[in-house]
């Protein structure tokens, strides 16, 4: 290894001194995003689950959204229209049907106000309502879903990374000037950067307790991601996203602009109609991001 010196480091000396100084930063990083996502460890779970629950920690209120959205066109109280796109009310769901709830009224009566509104703006308006915060609160207070507060946290975390990349990338800089020859710097220089990206990427909305119950939950069920019933269409939804649409009835999908791709992000549609995740509203603090 060349020995040339650089800010007074040897190349040597200065691998030995980044290798450690990204160790320690991707170590604390980790202990860090550990303990925040196990900080609501001890509380107590609700009394009951149900699909609307598994959906928020899974992909948020829009997630919730199109669950409800299903059920109001799998029992014939909404429609979509010839264009495919459009959505039409039909009949006010019967309060006798088994899972029909503040939540499908809240739907129903949006799109009974917005007659030919694109999917984009009925969810915007859907996912702010009273039915969908409730779900929040309850689940943030169990200590399953993380507040506005730690979920910042946590989103912010992979700017720690931000300081050593900077020196990582003068010294290659200032070693190349020299005619230095650094490459096990620059390659964990980009082993660095690949890292802030992953993190960068991650976007958490259950606590680690709330991921436990999403996973537990999968672990009886893998087969719904593929080819779910009608009948399983919520908690397929539920717990592998809402691309599970497209399997089960993709004219409900087209019209939702539900995205293509299984998972609980959302990535809106082809004709720029479609809403995002993470454009949580959240009183109680679950919901931001």
């Amino acid at each position: 290894m060349n020995s040339s010196y650089t800010w007074d480091f040897t190349n040597a000396s200065f691998l030995w001194f980044y290798g450690i100084l990204c160790a320690l930063t991707l170590g604390g990083i980790w202990r860090r995003r550990r303990s925040l996502l196990n900080a609501c460890d001890g509380r107590a779970d609700p009394d009951r689950f149900d699909a609307y629950d598994l959906a928020m920690l899974n992909g948020g209120p829009q997630l919730v959204i199109t669950i409800a959205a299903a059920r109001l066109h799998r029992l014939g109280s909404l429609a979509h229209g010839t264009s495919g796109r459009e959505v039409k009310v039909r009949q006010r769901p019967d309060e006798a049907d088994s899972g029909i709830g503040a939540l499908e009224h809240e739907v129903y009566d949006v799109v009974l106000r917005n007659p030919g509104v694109c999917a984009r703006t009925l969810r915007k308006e859907i996912e702010v309502c009273v039915p969908i915060q409730q779900i929040i609160c309850t689940l943030t207070r169990s200590g399953l879903l993380l507040d506005d507060g730690m979920r910042a946290q946590i989103n912010r975390l992979w700017l720690w990374v931000l300081p050593v990349l900077a020196l990582g990338t003068v010294r290659v800089v200032a070693g190349s000037e020299h005619d230095t020859s650094i490459p096990y710097t620059g390659m964990m220089l980009v082993a660095l950067a690949a890292a802030a990206l992953w993190l960068a990427m991650q976007r958490p909305r259950a606590t680690a307790r709330g991921q436990r119950l999403l996973d537990s939950q999968r672990a009886g069920c893998r087969t719904l991601g593929h080819v779910p019933s009608q009948e399983e269409i919520p908690t397929a939804l539920a717990l592998y996203g809402a691309g599970a649409l497209w399997v089960a009835d993709p004219g409900i999908a087209f019209a939702w602009a539900v995205p293509r791709e299984r998972g609980s992000t959302w990535t809106g549609d082809e004709d720029g109609c479609g809403a995002g995740f993470g454009a949580d509203g959240g009183h109680c603090g679950g919901g931001g991001g």
